[in-house]
């Protein structure tokens, strides 16, 4: 259960979510290729303004080949969708709302990670991501929409380490997603990508897209965002002290 507070033309109103979860995990596969799975059916219900609620599925697949010693090519596929969702035919964000890109928003239920500015739709606030969700790590404002969606989202993420030890790794994130531009348009399926290299530690990563769909680019071109800007990040919290060292959990 979690409390949320809203200011409206009376002033701050309180209104409570409810979240409930059931979450199948399953591992298999040997030390040169294993695979893990996760599945997870949710429900939310919200009153604000008028009473919500949906019934998510989604699901996520990663596996990683060990090509070298201690060297990975990674791959994960993810995929959401609704079994059923009172704002389908909505064009707003709601809180559950699918994307392939973590923005602040998508962390709903305040155990993903940490953000700096959780309400950010421009500035260095939109460059901090969760990679929980389609793995995009794209840094544009929510407010475009993209790769949002009330139906569904997919999407496949590679990365690899590169034959020598070292903390720079190529990345290529490819995905899918059911838009609603207007409600006269309806759904039409839209395709995403993006490519580049990250920064790997522990605790943080950093990211460079080299390349984009045009879509985002024509946002870059746009806003006239200098190269370097469109960098993001994503903070690591989930890891584990054992023997004064910390692990991340795989």
């Amino acid at each position: 259960m979690i409390k949320d507070q809203s200011v409206g033309s009376e002033g701050i109103e309180d209104y409570f979510r409810y979240i409930n979860s059931l979450t199948f995990n399953y591992q298999w596969g040997n030390i040169i290729l294993p695979f893990s799975i996760n599945v997870q059916l949710e429900h939310q219900y919200y009153n604000y303004y008028e009473k919500r609620h949906y019934l998510m599925i989604n699901s996520e697949l990663n596996s990683w080949y060990m090509y070298k010693k201690d060297r990975y090519l990674k791959f994960r596929l993810y995929g959401a969708t609704y079994l059923y969702n009172t704002h389908t035919k909505s064009t707003g964000t709601h809180p559950g709302t699918l994307s392939l890109i973590g923005y602040n928003i998508n962390d709903y239920s305040y155990n993903d990670t940490r953000f700096f500015d959780r309400s950010a739709q421009d500035g260095f606030g939109i460059r901090q991501l969760i990679t929980t969700t389609g793995g995009f790590k794209t840094g544009i404002s929510n407010s475009y929409g993209i790769g949002q969606s009330n139906k569904y989202v997919a999407a496949m993420n590679l990365r690899m380490d590169l034959p020598f030890n070292i903390f720079i790794k190529p990345f290529f994130d490819i995905g899918i997603y059911g838009d609603l531009p207007t409600l006269a348009e309806g759904y039409s399926n839209k395709l995403i990508y993006s490519g580049g290299f990250l920064i790997e530690t522990p605790f943080i990563e950093i990211y460079l897209p080299l390349f984009n769909s045009s879509v985002v680019e024509d946002i870059s071109n746009e806003n006239k965002s200098p190269f370097w800007s469109k960098f993001s990040f994503s903070i690591n919290l989930n890891f584990i002290k054992r023997d004064n060292k910390c692990k991340p959990v795989i």
